[in-house]
């Protein structure tokens, strides 16, 4: 076997195990959220009981939504600070790991450069992925779900529901395991906002590492096998190879 086809071997095995990695991360984010809906319920039915049908004005919601947004505003800040650990631990590991992968695939015994995990992180925070920072991401998360609490109150007096039935629409039903309320929008763009986050942070050190090595790595392969879902025009490209 070559170098260059023990890297791709490493290559593949290392984007399984990131899947998974992945996913065990985006448990531990959605576990932030769900421990902070038990209060966020409790706040909502609160929030209604107050409110009459016959007083209800949107104005009127508005002035008692605060601690409603509050709670979610610190639920997203407590997931941001998690997932800012966690980059910061998996920037350390990735970095690790190109550095090890190369040197164990060279027949020869070549100084590899490493790259700092701090500066990896930096990078990774400070350029835009989708559009956004991640900073950004985090705050259009917890303005879009108060923004959907607020409308689905709004909807849910227009017609004429019950304090349950209201907040059964925000949380979901328990038989569901709570996936068919207006949260679960919110939770699936957390979760999207993890993983990104995560391939974001592994791309940023692959290119740095790259960089760093430009003296002996002279061409990318690109390999269509080591993405999850992928396009035409990506599998049209896989195998080509680009300096």
């Amino acid at each position: 076997m070559t170098a260059n086809d023990q890297l791709q071997e490493s290559a593949i095995a290392h984007a399984v195990d990131l899947r998974a990695y992945s996913d065990s991360a985006v448990r531990q984010m959605l576990t932030i959220l769900n421990r902070s809906e038990v209060t966020l319920m409790a706040e909502l039915r609160t929030v209604l009981d107050r409110m009459s049908p016959d007083s209800f004005t949107v104005q009127r919601l508005e002035s008692q939504l605060g601690t409603v947004r509050q709670t979610i505003a610190a639920s997203y800040e407590r997931l941001s600070g998690q997932l800012s650990t966690e980059l910061q631990d998996f920037a350390r590991y990735e970095t690790a790991w190109q550095a090890t992968t190369m040197e164990a695939a060279l027949p020869a015994v070549i100084n590899v450069a490493t790259v700092a995990p701090a500066q990896v992180y930096a990078a990774a925070m400070a350029r835009p992925f989708q559009g956004a920072l991640l900073s950004q991401w985090i705050t259009t998360l917890d303005t879009d779900t108060a923004t959907r609490v607020r409308r689905s109150i709004v909807q849910g007096s227009s017609e004429s529901k019950t304090t349950d039935q209201i907040i059964r629409d925000i949380r979901g039903t328990k038989a569901r395991g709570y996936k068919d309320g207006v949260l679960e929008i919110s939770r699936r763009e957390a979760e999207a906002v993890v993983r990104t986050a995560l391939s974001h942070t592994a791309a940023v050190a692959g290119e740095q590492f790259e960089t760093r090595n430009a003296d002996i790595i002279k061409q990318v392969r690109w390999l269509s096998t080591l993405d999850f879902r992928t396009s035409e025009p990506c599998r049209l490209r896989d195998n080509l190879l680009y300096t």
